[in-house]
């Protein structure tokens, strides 16, 4: 009976007195204050830790445990007083502590009904790279808010968890909104999820499904091959569906398969204008030949598109007549094919480069000019002229909006044509910014002497956010030069250009005296500027910022504080 006792004691030492002591009253208390939180039962978690500290109010454990409670019911505020008042030790035995209630804030703001507030706690509980931040992905993608569900998909190839495949499988059933769609169908190709391989196949299949989708779905399928048989590619390129005829197409480029490249030749007098397209294409890329009476047919083919690659190829292979046949597109009356041709000419190798710098001096659309800049460029030829081209329209054309199209890999810059979307303020603009940045980093990496001129000018008429970025596009393209150009404006008597250059430095070079400026100027600027530089103080991961990140919590605002709660669980994980 005795040896039976002692096994108990053994067993069950958590409720029963060993061996004469009696059992550590506070140890039972943080175990009945932890199976609460096990059970999801936050409120009685908090009674029994509040009703524990009144026995035991120097405990370190029971303050942690009730800061936990307090968090799980959605308290932060009252979390952060008690952590406030009681804290105790240094920084690092405290890591705990901090990073509970970082989470505890990023938690709460997952369930605010305000979308800054939740899109900002998804966003920072994803930048942590922890396990941790997998609800909040699901959640979102689950939620009513199309913008919502685009940016918790967008980080989900950076999990790729079984939960988070599970939410892709159902989206692309059930997802309604196309931009949302296109980033689910991405997130499945860069996962290689092979269970959804023939759900994506039957989009390409279906009749009903968009040209960008169709596109989507084959770079998906492609990202899932490691390679392909003869006799699979045999079965698409004989298939009754355009859709998986365009995918033969894009395996064959995208595995450089030059010895079966000769069985898309047929598919040349294909009925569907883009499969015809994409088989120029892909023959041109790969040097395959095509009969001359056969090139000079789809030359001359009723899609301007196919007529324009198939003069591309020609030119490729030494033909005169391909050049001649651009230079004329180059001046049709639409000037959607004046662009194309003047794209591809500039891909046409060293025997285009004379005709477009001609054309680009002489041709009267600012676009065409523009775009014959791009590929003087890329070729290393004229550059001084070229620049000098890009810069001026970048100068006169300031009130109008740009953006990239693309076609098959050969993007051109051209007027936009981008709409607005409810779940994105200002896209339109976000386009154009892109575009004009990239412009300014070429500027920079080919070092033209203005480029820093164009930048600086740039500043003058966009705001800080954009501000911001041009100073990155800046520091990227530019030499040590530029580096200390921005470094110098830490001493600007402007506060506000003192932050923005904190800010670059801070993203850049965690430069401990950006960190400096950027704390001392926060309390200077507006609540926007603030989340600015709390992104960055969170991308530097000092963990000398952390009291600071501390203090932000006695903020009132509480989008504020779900910032300062990544950046904080960003230094900690530094």
């Amino acid at each position: 009976m005795k040896l039976l006792f002692f096994n108990l004691i053994l067993h069950f030492g958590f409720v029963v007195p060993l061996l004469g002591d009696l059992i550590d009253e506070e140890q039972v208390a943080l175990r009945r204050i932890y199976a609460h939180l096990l059970i999801h039962d936050p409120f009685s978690a908090t009674a029994e830790a509040v009703k524990a500290l009144k026995d035991y109010p120097l405990s370190f454990p029971l303050h942690l445990a009730y800061i936990q409670a307090l968090v799980e019911k959605g308290d932060e505020c009252a979390a952060f007083q008690e952590w406030n008042q009681k804290k105790e030790g240094d920084l690092k035995s405290n890591r705990r502590i901090l990073e509970t209630l970082a989470w505890g804030v990023l938690k709460k703001g997952n369930r605010s009904p305000q979308l800054n507030v939740s899109l900002n706690a998804v966003i920072g509980a994803a930048l942590t790279r922890d396990v941790k931040a997998i609800p909040f992905l699901v959640h979102a993608m689950r939620g009513t808010n199309a913008l919502l569900r685009l940016v918790a998909v967008r980080f989900v190839p950076s999990y790729g968890d079984a939960p988070l495949q599970e939410e892709l499988a159902r989206m692309v059933v059930e997802e309604k909104v196309w931009f949302v769609r296109l980033e689910v169908i991405r997130a499945i190709g860069a996962l290689r999820i092979f269970s959804l391989y023939h759900k994506l196949k039957e989009l390409i299949e279906n009749s009903r499904t968009s040209g960008e989708e169709k596109e989507v779905a084959i770079l998906a399928l492609v990202q899932m091959h490691d390679g392909i048989s003869e006799a699979d590619l045999n079965l698409l390129i004989r298939s009754n569906r355009v859709g998986l005829r365009q995918l033969a197409c894009q395996l064959v480029a995208h595995f450089n398969i030059r010895k079966s490249a000769h069985r898309l030749i047929p598919l040349l007098k294909d009925s569907s204008p883009e499969l015809r397209l994409q088989v120029i294409h892909v023959l041109g890329l790969l040097r395959i030949p095509i009969g001359n009476l056969l090139l000079k047919q789809l030359r001359e083919d009723s899609s301007p598109k196919v007529a324009m690659m198939a003069s591309w190829v020609a030119a490729l292979r030494g033909k005169d007549e391909g050049i001649a046949e651009l230079l004329r597109w180059l001046h049709h009356d639409n000037e959607r094919w004046q662009l194309l041709a003047a794209t591809l000419l500039g891909k046409c190798g060293s025997k285009g480069m004379t005709p477009a710098f001609q054309a680009m001096k002489e041709h009267d659309n600012p676009f065409v000019k523009l775009n014959l800049a791009l590929a003087l460029i890329a070729h290393r030829t004229c550059m001084e002229q070229a620049c000098e081209v890009i810069y001026h329209l970048l100068q006169q054309k300031r009130e109008q909006l740009w953006m990239w199209e693309d076609h098959f890999c050969f993007p051109h810059v051209t007027s936009s044509d981008v709409t607005h979307i409810d779940q994105i303020p200002n896209y339109p603009q976000l386009i154009d910014q892109k575009t004009r940045l990239d412009l300014l980093n070429l500027l920079c990496m080919m070092r033209y002497p203005k480029a820093q001129e164009a930048v600086k000018e740039y500043l003058q008429y966009r705001t800080w956010g954009i501000t911001g970025a041009a100073m990155l596009v800046l520091l990227e393209g530019g030499d040590q030069e530029a580096v200390e150009c921005v470094r110098k404006l830490l001493q600007d008597e402007a506060p506000d250009v003192r932050v923005q250059a904190a800010f670059i430095l801070a993203m850049l070079g965690k430069d401990p005296q950006a960190i400096e400026v950027l704390q001392e100027g926060y309390f200077h600027v507006n609540r926007d500027i603030k989340l600015h530089i709390l992104e960055a103080m969170g991308q530097v991961g000092d963990l000398e910022t952390v009291p600071f990140l501390m203090d932000i919590f006695n903020e009132p605002f509480q989008l504020t504080r779900v910032v300062a709660a990544s950046a904080l669980i960003q230094c900690l994980y530094h």
